[in-house]
């Protein structure tokens, strides 16, 4: 259903596009060009939420609009990934310490006859549970790179970010021009 003319309060300022009345956000969505306030004015929606408290933008570096809150969103879930990396490594190195502990003190169990049977079982019970821990944390490390996976994979294909937005969230270096020098 097209809109009628007396719909649309105003056009985006960056790409032209027609904001409607009832346009639910205070940026152009085929752009993300924030509107001028004169045009937030006229949208009872995002009026409402400004009301409510929940329609503020993220303000940093004097920028606002759904990239800024996208590039938040992702920084927070890189950062979940690497935690879940972390625990990943922990884990590999607790079974690793584990394991070597248990076996030491297995070892030195079957140095005295009446401990020898503790020294005996001791040995392959200290061997599994140090290849179980190292086991289980390198499958939570591989779970979190899947992860980072999946973010990169995202962001590299979000189209609500510059290419510098995008080597920035992924902690990349900024993207450098190739120049072909002409002769």
């Amino acid at each position: 259903m097209a809109n009628e003319s007396g719909n649309i309060v105003g056009n985006c300022t960056k790409c032209g596009a027609a904001i409607t009345i009832d346009h639910p956000y205070s940026w152009c969505i085929k752009c993300g060009e924030p509107l001028r306030e004169d045009i937030i004015a006229h949208l009872p929606a995002v009026r409402h939420l400004k009301r409510k408290g929940e329609g503020k933008m993220s303000e940093s570096k004097g920028k606002r609009g759904p990239e800024e809150a996208l590039k938040r969103r992702y920084i927070d879930r890189y950062a979940t990934a690497n935690f879940v990396i972390g625990v990943g490594h922990f884990m590999e190195g607790f079974g690793i310490v584990a394991g070597i502990i248990l076996l030491l003190i297995s070892l030195s169990a079957l140095a005295n006859p009446l401990s020898a049977l503790f020294g005996i079982s001791g040995v392959p019970m200290s061997i599994l549970v140090g290849v179980a821990f190292y086991v289980a944390g390198a499958m939570i490390d591989a779970q979190g790179k899947v992860l980072l996976a999946a973010l990169d994979s995202a962001v590299n294909t979000s189209p609500f970010l510059a290419l510098e937005q995008k080597a920035e969230i992924m902690s990349l270096p900024a993207p450098v021009e190739d120049k072909v020098e002409e002769k």
